[in-house]
């Protein structure tokens, strides 16, 4: 017979077997090198979906992009995803990797291809599943509406915040954010 520790043990173990931690994530860049958000304990992280269309509408957002990825270079990591849900497909792939590599800088880790939103269900990759799920990110519950989101991930691999496509980077409640992703401070906001 099992007894009340015992059995609190196999509940906890089971728990953190099944958590999906930020750090065990893995993904692949657009040329197929293999990154697993291990490589980036101790730093901030800006998770961004990027358009799928060849548009100069997204000139500003590009540039954005990398002014915070150039700026904060050695102490800010951003991962851009393109989203098979927003149109990515592969035959448009290559121009929209020339495109993507031309318009941000070589310091912005551009993802292959994944699927973002719930909706895809088991289709789903594990970083958007970590991302829109309270249950495993242990502070927002939010969708993936389209391109141009933006995720903040402070230095402990706690998410603070998660932005629409709406809110800009000038926007003040996007600039606390980027300064609450250099600490290790876990509130976490939902614009």
């Amino acid at each position: 017979m099992m007894s009340k520790t015992n059995s609190l043990s196999i509940v906890i173990a089971f728990a953190f077997v099944f958590h999906l931690d930020l750090y065990s994530i893995s993904f692949y860049n657009s040329k197929g090198t293999n990154f697993t958000f291990a490589q980036f304990i101790g730093k901030p992280i800006m998770v961004v979906t990027l358009p799928t269309k060849v548009d100069s509408a997204y000139a500003a957002f590009f540039e954005t992009v990398n002014q915070l990825a150039t700026n904060m270079k050695d102490n800010f990591v951003v991962v851009a995803v393109p989203a098979y849900e927003d149109g990515f497909n592969h035959f448009n792939k290559n121009e929209l990797y020339r495109w993507y590599e031309s318009s941000l800088s070589p310091s912005v880790i551009i993802s292959e291809a994944i699927y973002t939103r719930k909706s895809s269900g088991g289709f789903q990759h594990d970083l958007f599943k970590w991302l829109t799920t309270k249950e495993l990110n242990l502070h927002l519950d939010t969708e993936i509406t389209g391109p141009c989101q933006k995720f903040l991930i402070n230095t402990s691999g706690d998410l603070v915040a998660a932005f629409n496509s709406k809110t800009g980077y000038e926007h003040q409640a996007f600039q606390k954010a980027v300064e609450l992703s250099h600490s290790n401070k876990s509130r976490a906001y939902n614009f």
